[in-house]
């Protein structure tokens, strides 16, 4: 219950992390590594959007366990389903900042959900290299297009990676980040 009063009234910053599923992959991994590494200051709340997959949900739950983690799971939703859905549950958990794992559509959706709910810092992970031509690269310039537009900051995990992504913006596109120091950086950025 002090927890809960204390996140209405601000005093503990909620950070939500965004997979869709709970897969043994990068993704995955770096998730579980932020999430170890959060200052104590710092709820840590994972939604988890394919409660489907869960082969690595064991690490997750441990820190649920320990207190250091809140896990939530969802159906695989998509679309305005998906923000019809996420809608109240980021009114109810305030967070300051999210950080969506997944480059991909669907993540655009929980953006556009954090921005009407008051979200005021919102990164992505870019784990893969970005299409080099055909549909796969129109479709990433789409996705950036979009989260410029939301004002999403989007951290690539390589060099390789940041110079493979078209149309890339640097207002909304991060420096190379050190997992220990990006739960720290989006809860001071100022954004």
């Amino acid at each position: 219950m002090a927890d809960a009063y204390a996140r209405c009234l601000g005093l503990r910053p909620v950070v939500l992390h965004v997979l869709r599923g709970l897969p043994a992959g990068g993704l995955e991994t770096l998730a579980l590594e932020l999430l170890r590494r959060a200052p104590p200051a710092v709820e840590g709340v994972l939604l988890n959007l394919d409660a489907g997959e869960r082969s690595q949900a064991a690490p997750f739950e441990a820190l649920a366990r320990q207190g250091r983690l809140t896990l939530i799971e969802r159906p695989g939703r998509d679309g305005p389903r998906l923000l019809l859905q996420l809608l109240p549950l980021l009114q109810r958990l305030r967070p300051q900042s999210l950080l969506l794992y997944p480059f991909n559509r669907r993540s655009l959706w929980v953006a556009l959900a954090a921005r009407l709910t008051g979200v005021r810092r919102c990164c992505c992970a870019v784990q893969n290299l970005a299409s080099p031509a055909g549909p796969g690269r129109a479709a990433v310039a789409r996705l950036l297009r979009w989260c410029a537009r939301l004002g999403v900051v989007l951290v690539p995990c390589s060099r390789a990676v940041a110079a493979s992504l078209p149309l890339r913006s640097e207002e909304h596109t991060s420096e190379l980040q050190s997992p220990c120091n990006l739960v720290c950086r989006l809860l001071l950025e100022k954004k």
